[in-house]
């Protein structure tokens, strides 16, 4: 087996560690799944040959390699893709990006995002008033656009599985005030202003991720990427 194929087979064992974590973290419990999770090695422990080869008597020493299996092993679920803004007011102070950054990558139950993309954007009216079209004659939509150009603000583009719920979920309410009493531990409970300006944008489905990535990031192909992620999932 090639350094690369070992590479991405390492790769994916330590993703599975990482979820094995996440369930742990999350509190469930069920007798079976305690047994799998006693009975499963982490990457770091296992032998080299536990790794990269599988049990066969037709093969030399009785191991053949993974990439010579005919069948295809998922061993995670495909991660979605979402579009994350940092509004301007949060952009404004540096340090806030910060740490709003390392809370989104940091590795817990609702976190642990990958970042994909991410661009510092200044938009003009006209930008704007494109990106939220849909708005356009709701009593909020002048106000909306005049915070979304009153200085810089980032986009991200996320991936995780079922990203689309959990950023959300990890973001909040779209009013702060719901945010404080309901979901005291969001993103906009600690930094969402008003319901204008609540810091925060997370795509609400697949669709309307993927216009959203596409307005913001013509260059990267979701289709592609997709595929990749298939691609690199599948031993």
């Amino acid at each position: 087996m090639s350094k690369t194929r070992k590479a991405n087979v390492r790769k994916r064992l330590k993703a599975v560690d990482k979820v094995i974590e996440a369930v742990i973290d999350s509190g469930v419990k069920l007798h079976a799944l305690g047994v799998a999770i006693k009975n499963t090695p982490k990457e770091s422990t296992m032998k080299p040959r536990d790794k990269y080869t599988v049990f066969s008597r037709k093969h030399k020493k009785y191991r053949k390699s993974f990439h010579k299996t005919t069948t295809t092993i998922m061993l995670l679920p495909r991660r979605q893709l979402t579009l994350a803004l940092l509004k301007p007011d949060l952009c404004a102070n540096p340090n806030t990006i910060s740490k709003i950054i390392s809370r989104i990558t940091a590795t817990n139950h609702h976190n642990n995002f990958e970042i994909i993309r991410q661009r510092e954007i200044l938009w003009r009216q006209q930008d704007a008033e494109a990106f939220y079209a849909e708005h356009r004659g709701r009593f909020f939509f002048e106000r909306l656009c005049g915070y979304m150009t009153s200085g810089p603000f980032t986009a991200l583009v996320l991936a995780r599985q079922n990203a689309i719920k959990e950023w959300r979920a990890l973001i909040g309410p779209t009013h702060p005030w719901r945010a404080r009493m309901n979901a005291p531990n969001t993103l906009r409970s600690h930094y969402g202003l008003t319901d204008t300006r609540n810091s925060f944008h997370g795509s609400d489905s697949d669709e309307t991720a993927n216009r959203e990535i596409e307005f913001f990031f013509p260059e990267l192909n979701v289709d592609a990427w997709r595929r990749q992620e298939e691609k690199e999932a599948a031993i």
